[in-house]
């Protein structure tokens, strides 16, 4: 029997897998290719952000995609501890039985401690453009404090400073917002841009005079919208 590594975490785990002669894991010994970060995560497709001032900070985004197929999803483990992400592609393929996340350390020691099975996987959000799937991740990992070591595995590295602190903002002052067109009240800027069809940035941008409108009604009609 081949000897295995007394050490332990994710380490000691893929050494013991390749010493159990198991070849398809030897790519995990290499380092990973990341092709880009968000907001200090690990993702899967490369994206870059450029932003102008406060009235618009997300107004240029380079590379999105207006495809639909963005989802946002929770990794819910036995410690409590929650992990939030987004993906444009098939959500298990992304998770990879949770090899997908072997770059983040921390987390990837508690999916081999608990086992990929034992996690709760859930998809908070489906059929969403790039722009508001990467919105709502942010969102949600603000308001579950999931960077904070003891409640998630979120990272910070790499993270735009600009964008986390507006969304942190909004979910601080978690305000309500109503529809001028319609006098539709909403109780916070979330529910308002699923409304809407569009981002909470902007409608905080309308909220705040900085544009005139945000999103549109079914019919089409630009809204306009301000917190009450």
């Amino acid at each position: 029997m081949a000897h295995l590594s007394q050490k332990t975490g994710a380490t000691a785990y893929l050494e013991n897998e390749k010493r159990r002669g198991r070849p398809h894991l030897d790519k995990y010994h290499q380092k990973p290719k990341v092709r880009g970060i968000i907001y200090g995560m690990p993702c899967y497709s490369s994206s870059s952000y450029s932003y102008i001032n406060n009235k618009n900070i997300h107004e240029v985004v380079l590379s999105m995609s207006n495809k639909n197929n963005y989802c946002v999803y929770a990794h819910i483990f036995p410690n409590k501890k929650v992990y939030i992400g987004m993906t444009g592609q098939e959500p298990k393929k992304r998770w990879n039985d949770g090899y997908g996340y072997i770059a983040n350390t921390l987390m990837f020691d508690d999916i081999v401690k608990y086992g990929w099975s034992n996690i709760e996987h859930r998809i908070l959000y489906k059929g969403l453009t790039k722009e508001r799937a990467l919105e709502l991740e942010m969102y949600t990992i603000v308001q579950l404090r999931t960077t904070d070591e003891r409640r998630g595995y979120n990272q910070l590295r790499g993270c735009n400073t600009s964008f986390r602190n507006r969304m942190k903002k909004i979910v601080q002052h978690n305000k309500r917002v109503m529809c001028i067109n319609n006098r539709t009240v909403f109780d916070n800027i979330k529910q308002a841009s699923m409304y809407g069809n569009t981002t909470m940035l902007d409608i905080d941008n309308c909220c705040n005079g900085y544009i005139k409108s945000a999103g549109t009604d079914k019919k089409g009609e630009k809204l306009s919208w301000k917190y009450i």
